[in-house]
């Protein structure tokens, strides 16, 4: 019989990287990493898919060591050495959890709002040279930048076998460009480090410390501490809740309670008893 499978921290990620590229990958092994997911890379025997194998050999492989250094934020550099704007988010594609496309944040960069909103452009995973602490190179020049797609933001598509409360938009997938404005304003929280990760038939960046509030009744639970991942599927099991006015410890939120991600607001539908039931999280030692 196997074993249940064990959460795993996925903010204890950024250890064990080596500093030497050659051994990025045995460094990752050794501290048990998995990394971020890359793109065409098979995860089993035949795991590819058909529209995947033609790509993979007659693309540029991306090295999974590579997508381990992503962190938001990090300078965006093109390869004629001119600076193309800072790292805002991965994106996967759900049908195999591998990492397609990076998503830059070309500016505007003011700090207050009402200087327009910021341009957030698409760039296939092929594209991306080098990815070190604080730094992404792109194989692409900002020419050739300035004519790719740009990126629009979603929200969550409500599971059909749930019940919507009325508090929740009817309307599924929505798009919200909007959305991007706020990461010019003082309101953004992409600073803090982010997880990518996907429910239902759509991926979402998950924001640790975001906020998370009760839909019914609506009052604040919490804010996100940690993320907690599955460390064979390296998908989102539950959210470590930091301690609020409502809980005297850290507690663990399995995701499915998670109804609806706005930015850095979480909203979940859960019962007092189910509140109550939550087992605290206790950090590995």
């Amino acid at each position: 019989m196997r074993p249940p499978r064990r959460p795993r921290d996925q903010a204890g990620r950024a250890a064990g990287t080596a500093a030497v590229a050659g051994g990025r990958a045995e460094a990752r092994n050794a501290a048990r990493r998995p990394g971020l997911p890359q793109r065409g890379r098979p995860r089993g025997p035949n795991r590819l898919r058909p529209e995947a194998r033609t790509a993979v050999q007659g693309t540029i492989a991306v090295d999974t060591a590579l997508l381990d250094n992503l962190h938001p934020g990090a300078e965006v550099i093109s390869a004629d050495g001119k600076k193309a704007g800072k790292l805002y988010a991965v994106v996967v594609d759900e049908r195999d959890e591998e990492v397609t496309h990076i998503v830059l944040n070309t500016g505007p960069f003011f700090p207050a709002p009402g200087f327009g909103a910021p341009n957030l452009v698409s760039v296939p995973v092929e594209e991306m040279a080098d990815a070190q602490e604080g730094k992404v190179i792109l194989r692409c020049t900002k020419k050739k930048l300035s004519a790719m797609p740009s990126y629009a933001d979603w929200t969550f598509a409500w599971q059909s076998n749930r019940a919507r409360p009325s508090s929740i938009s009817a309307e599924a997938p929505v798009w919200r460009p909007a959305a991007a404005a706020q990461v010019a304003m003082g309101s953004w929280a992409i600073a803090a480090p982010t997880e990518t990760t996907h429910k239902a038939r759509f991926e979402r960046e998950i924001v640790q410390g975001a906020h998370v509030w009760r839909v019914t009744p609506h009052i604040h639970i919490g804010d996100v501490g940690r993320i907690l991942t599955d460390e064979h599927t390296d998908e989102v099991e539950a959210l470590v809740v930091r301690r609020g006015l409502l809980f005297g410890h850290d507690v663990i939120l399995p995701i499915r309670f998670v109804m609806e991600i706005l930015d850095d607001i979480i909203h979940v539908e859960i019962s007092d008893e189910e509140l109550e039931r939550l087992e605290p999280f206790k950090p590995e030692v």
